[in-house]
Formats: structure tokens, sequence, C-alpha cells
């Protein structure tokens, strides 16, 4: 006899009600979900003490190879061994500007994002469309549909996904 079951006839049989609550149950699932995220966590936290030591080595490696590339001179050098090579990757980080001025077409002086738009507006053939990468905010998009009837803005496919969570009392 399944839980299910044995509940049904605990509680009169009959057809099943979707809504009814069976709080043992629940409350046997949300503990047994607590204590799998404890151990989660404290091994987690135990992986993470273990592999401190290793990654701080790993960092003072990086460094050393370093030094031995620039004592080299050449900005693409490489040190290739039997057993590897190391060399150098220049990675190029992005962000706004808040402080510098755009002056648009418009004689405009815009900043950090507005900037950036106005920019890529005017330059759209050359670069501005591939300049930016247009992500709807989830946040504006619900506000727009609370607003709207539920409608998203043009161009816009929603769906909606549910999940279940769970907090400590």
């Amino acid at each position: 006899m399944t839980y299910d079951d044995a509940w049904h006839a605990k509680h009169g049989g009959g057809a099943m009600d979707s809504t009814a609550v069976r709080p043992p149950i629940a409350e046997q699932l949300i503990a047994e979900r607590f204590a799998i995220d404890d151990k989660i966590k404290a091994a987690a936290k135990l992986l993470a003490d273990h592999v401190a030591p290793f990654k701080a080595r790993v960092e003072q490696i990086d460094a050393a190879l370093m030094t031995l590339l620039n004592q080299m001179g050449d900005d693409k050098a490489s040190i290739s061994t039997d057993i590897g090579t190391a060399y150098k990757s220049h990675l190029l980080n992005v962000s706004m500007d808040a402080e510098k001025v755009y002056w648009n077409a418009s004689g405009e002086g815009q900043v950090g994002r507005m900037a950036l738009l106005d920019f890529a507006l005017e330059h759209w053939d050359e670069i501005g469309s591939d300049l930016l990468l247009v992500q709807p905010q989830k946040d504006a998009v619900k506000r727009w549909m609370d607003d709207h009837n539920g409608q998203p803005p043009p161009g816009l496919k929603i769906s909606w996904f549910t999940r279940v969570n769970v907090r400590r009392s």
C-alpha cells in the first residue's frame, strides 16, 4: 500500500483531493531536504578548506611564471617544456564609464550607458548592431505586463516555470 493509499484510507477514502495537505510527509520531506542541504554545505566547506593551500600554491606558481615571462621582454613570450607550456593571455575587461562625456550628433553630452546607446545608434551599420547585446530586464518586462493586461513588449517571447522553494522556520 502506498502512502497516498494509506492516507486515503485513514481520511475516509474517496477521490484523491489534490489540494489536501498531508503534513507528516511534507514535514519529513522538508526535514530531509534541510539535512541534505546541511551536509552539502558542510562538505563544500571541507572541500574549500582542503583545496585552499593548493589554490594558494597555484597563485604562487602563476606569479613566478609571469615573472619569468616578463623577464623575456616579448609581450607574446611563451615557455615550452616537455611537460607543458606557459604563456600570457591579454584579456579585455569592459565597463561603463560614468565620467567621460560623449558628444552625440545632436550636440548633447552623454555619459555611461546613454553615451554608448547614442554612439551605437549613430554608428549602427558600422558597429552599433554588434556593439549592443539587447537583453530585456525581467523586472521591467513584468512591470510592463502588469500595466498592460499581461501583454509583453513587442519582440519578446514569454514563458513561465514553477519551482519548489524551501525555507527554514
